[in-house]
């Protein structure tokens, strides 16, 4: 149950960082750090009950190196608030092995919007916060759903 409250909390504050992205292309540093504070008791929770995977926590270091890295190349594609928000996000995709599901939706949605941008005119320009949360936000309905069926049986 606390889980489930934990991952419904990150949501509620994921859908408000994506919103303060939207309008200013901005992901603010006090909901990154709640994210990936929730995410983090979460990740020490889940390690109580099934034992610490260190495979998981070496992945993660890997992911948010590798993402702070992507966003200090020039031409400033992948900013560092995206950067910080999939570091923030990343731990429970891989607890749950679905890191790969949650990346490929969630740039599939954004380069969808891209081609969308580009066709009619506007502005190339998008905020990929929204994009990253929405993707997180599906998967985790979609494992809460695979274990409430579990229970259900």
């Amino acid at each position: 149950m606390l889980s489930t409250l934990l991952l419904l909390s990150v949501c509620t504050v994921a859908i408000h960082a994506s919103i303060v992205d939207k309008h200013s292309f901005r992901l603010p540093n006090t909901h990154t750090g709640a994210i990936a504070a929730m995410n983090l008791v979460l990740f020490l929770m889940w390690s109580s009950l099934d034992g610490i995977r260190y495979q998981v926590a070496l992945q993660w270091i890997a992911v948010a190196v590798a993402h702070g890295l992507l966003a200090m190349l020039p031409g400033r594609v992948f900013g560092m608030g995206d950067a910080k928000l999939v570091g923030a996000l990343a731990l429970v995709m891989l607890w749950w092995g679905a890191f790969t599901e949650w990346m490929l939706l969630s740039y599939l949605a954004a380069s969808a919007r891209g081609v969308t941008n580009v066709r009619s005119g506007w502005s190339q320009r998008i905020a990929f916060g929204p994009y990253l949360s929405g993707a997180w936000m599906l998967i985790v309905v979609g494992q809460l759903a695979r274990v409430a069926m579990a229970y259900g049986r």
